[in-house]
């Protein structure tokens, strides 16, 4: 469900669920379709949907959509002046704002192994135990596994680990 001030719907088409790929997504979620198109693409030329070759291509599919908008959102209306040209001493502070650039997109991607054997990624920023971000992008989740994303997440993270301790 998506949530307002005032009602929670499913209006705000926050789940996508279509050819074993199951996502629920929290932030932009405009940007979702993008990456899950890539996604579907990269899925497409897979041999066979093991766990490494499906986390490669979440990881190139969101790597080249975060690399896409970057170059348009930061690059081009901050540093270049005339097209397809970067002062050099701007170098510094392209990869200053390229490690911290955040699409503002949180994704729950789950799909099946081609034994059947459920796999389940979070896509967006992680912290560790430190607050620190954690590295990359895409997070695989041993199953049996959960992960929760969006404002609200940390809600359901107590019921579930809650649970958990509670049934074993």
């Amino acid at each position: 469900m998506g949530s307002t001030d005032t009602d929670s719907t499913s209006e705000l088409h926050k789940l996508y669920v279509e050819e074993n790929l199951y996502v629920a997504c929290a932030g932009r979620i405009e940007l979702a379709s993008e990456i899950i198109s890539l996604f579907k693409q990269e899925l497409a030329k897979l041999p066979s949907r093991i766990h490494g070759a499906i986390w490669t291509a979440l990881n190139k599919a969101v790597h080249e959509h975060r690399m896409t908008h970057f170059q348009w959102d930061v690059i081009a209306p901050r540093h270049m002046f005339t097209p397809g040209e970067v002062f050099e001493k701007q170098h510094d502070k392209i990869i200053e704002e390229w490690q911290n650039y955040d699409l503002g997109l949180d994704m729950l991607v789950g799909t099946f192994h081609h034994s059947g054997l459920a796999l389940l990624y979070l896509v967006g920023q992680v912290y560790d135990a430190q607050g620190q971000i954690a590295p990359g992008l895409v997070h695989s989740y041993a199953y049996p596994g959960f992960a929760t994303i969006g404002t609200g997440g940390q809600m359901p993270i107590f019921g579930l680990t809650s649970a958990t301790n509670t049934w074993g």
